[in-house]
């Protein structure tokens, strides 16, 4: 397998120190990248032009690690079309060009795969798609932001104020200059989008998500939460309505209480849930960002790219409930 890699930051170097590590490094024929004035380890394919990889026949797997959407766009939208298999870890794009891509994809006869976009190292696409994949899904529910997760944590536990958290997350690396994608809950919306176009086969667009985020969440309401014996966090959800089967979804801060699943989930983890008819609730937890993390996500993908994602069929079958 040939692969081209665009984009060198932290999931691709993540995903080549992957490759490297297990004997597959050669594998890699081309990195695209947006310059050249960056340290960057020497005797590596480096290139400044797209069509290096993209006119290479014998590169047949893109992985596409950018943080220009646009860009990103053209590149997976480019690379499907003349026939590679596409790897990608931008929910961003993928949340707003979903099916348009899987149809590109299916039109010509190859795979769009994108687990690190969701969860990290957490394998919940392929959960999804796969174990689940008979069962009906009823709901998804989660903590899909762990920069978020982190800052109220460090607020519960420590009495932070929110912006002396966000400051330290950010010293930390758990956030960007500009938090805002993750504390206005943004990142957490383009996950749910692709955690409910796979958990019940329904594309539900940005725009018909509720979202709030952190910001207003301050030590008084943290303190509210604890005197009753709850914590808030910041919780991604889609329902299937078993009357319509129409898919209702949205992202903002929560009470929970002790019970509930996800209350132990502190720092910088994630956690989803995954409600089915049949079998029950599945908790899946682990590492939702990082170079590695997210790298090991890529490198599943690449070693599973001729088995694509199956389509998982919207339609609700009330008479399975009823048997049940």
């Amino acid at each position: 397998m040939s692969i081209g890699l665009f984009g060198f930051g932290t999931v691709g170097q993540g995903f080549y120190q992957i490759m490297a590590a297990t004997g597959k490094a050669s594998q890699i024929q081309a990195i695209g990248v947006k310059t050249v004035d960056k340290p960057r380890p020497a005797g590596l394919p480096f290139t400044l032009d797209p069509d290096v990889i993209l006119n290479d026949p014998s590169i047949s797997v893109v992985v596409e690690a950018i943080s220009d959407l646009g860009a990103g766009y053209n590149l997976v939208r480019e690379a499907l079309r003349r026939g590679k298999h596409v790897v990608s870890a931008s929910k961003a794009l993928l949340a707003r060009h979903l099916p348009e891509l899987h149809e590109l994809a299916n039109l010509n006869g190859v795979s769009l795969r994108y687990e690190a976009a969701v969860g990290g190292a957490i394998p919940v696409l392929d959960t999804l798609s796969r174990y689940l994949s008979h069962e009906p899904v009823t709901a998804v529910r989660g903590i899909v932001n762990g920069t978020t997760n982190y800052i109220l944590t460090r607020m519960e536990r420590e009495g932070l104020e929110f912006a002396d958290a966000l400051a330290d997350a950010q010293r930390l690396g758990f956030a960007e200059l500009d938090p805002s994608a993750d504390v206005d809950a943004l990142d957490a919306q383009n996950k749910l989008v692709l955690l409910s176009y796979h958990a019940f086969g329904q594309y539900v667009t940005l725009e018909s998500i509720p979202t709030t985020g952190i910001r207003s969440i301050g030590r008084s309401d943290i303190l509210a939460a604890r005197a009753k014996g709850c914590a808030i966090k910041l919780v991604a959800e889609a329902r299937l309505d078993p009357n319509t089967g129409q898919v209702s979804a949205r992202v903002s801060p929560q009470v929970i209480t002790a019970d509930d699943p996800l209350f132990a989930i502190a720092y910088e983890r994630n956690a989803i849930s995954i409600e089915t008819l049949w079998s029950g609730p599945h908790l899946l937890s682990g590492r939702g960002a990082g170079a590695l993390p997210t790298g090991t996500a890529v490198a599943f993908d690449v070693q599973h790219i001729h088995s694509a994602y199956p389509k998982r069929s919207s339609a609700y079958h009330p008479e399975v409930e009823r048997a049940a």
